[in-house]
């Protein structure tokens, strides 16, 4: 899996290469290159994991109205966080403007937690060389519903999709819907056709257009250690693997 995301590595964007500490970050910025989006992730670090060690993007869209910024700070701070990473530098974003409901979202922010919207910055610590992974990165946590992102952000705001996609359905995390085939996802998806590049999926039935890249293996990852695949668009462009 990695190695075929290799193959299509991004250049580190110009505004994530002069980030300085103290800095903020734009949303335009940090949307302006490719995006990993993660709906329901909990502190799952996969995704992270997967795209920062191919190199193939640098900014991660983390979702998850259960998951307080509390947690996201803990998670970090402990022996679980980003190894080989140290924090750079933080921006907060006003979350209105994503999580306001459109007609196909019913509610958010389900557990009566309060909205957020976390981006920090992560850079390589010096004994860890460019085999280890990219240079810098940049996860946007966010305490909002992962249908109203997908909406709000990709559909009406940036009018592209997330380039890779984490698709995982645990059914017992408290979600109104699920993520895969069949649900409000895959209406938008449909409706928008706005369809990721690529899709990690473990836990979850696959939406339609999708192949599995046949030559790359499962790997586990997630709090539960599931088998995860690499999946492509059968109608973008892939790199062969």
């Amino acid at each position: 899996m990695l190695q075929h995301l290799h193959n299509d590595i991004e250049t580190t964007p110009s505004w994530l290469a002069n980030y300085q500490p103290g800095d903020s970050v734009s949303l335009e910025d940090f949307c302006s290159g490719r995006i990993a989006f993660y709906p329901g992730c909990g502190t799952d670090g996969h995704l992270v994991e997967i795209g920062n060690r191919s190199q193939s993007v640098h900014s991660f869209i983390y979702t998850d109205y259960a998951v307080t910024i509390d947690m996201v700070m803990d998670t970090l701070n402990s022996k679980h966080g980003i190894k080989g990473y140290h924090m750079l530098g933080t921006t907060e974003w006003n979350p209105k403007a994503l999580e306001a409901p459109k007609p196909f979202i019913t509610r958010f922010a389900a557990n009566g937690g309060k909205p957020y919207c976390l981006v920090v910055v992560f850079e390589r610590d010096a004994d860890y060389t460019a085999a280890w992974g990219s240079d810098r990165f940049a996860v946007a946590f966010m305490n909002i519903d992962g249908f109203a992102v997908y909406e709000n952000l990709f559909v009406d705001r940036l009018h592209k999709a997330p380039y890779i996609f984490l698709l995982e359905d645990y059914g017992y995390g408290g979600n109104y819907d699920h993520f895969g085939k069949g649900g409000i996802l895959d209406r938008m998806m449909r409706e928008s056709r706005l369809w990721p590049k690529y899709v990690v999926a473990g836990h979850a039935q696959i939406w339609n257009g999708y192949y599995r890249i046949p030559s790359q293996t499962q790997t586990k990852g997630g709090m539960h250690s599931y088998s995860r695949a690499l999946y492509a668009n059968k109608n973008i462009g892939i790199i062969p693997g």
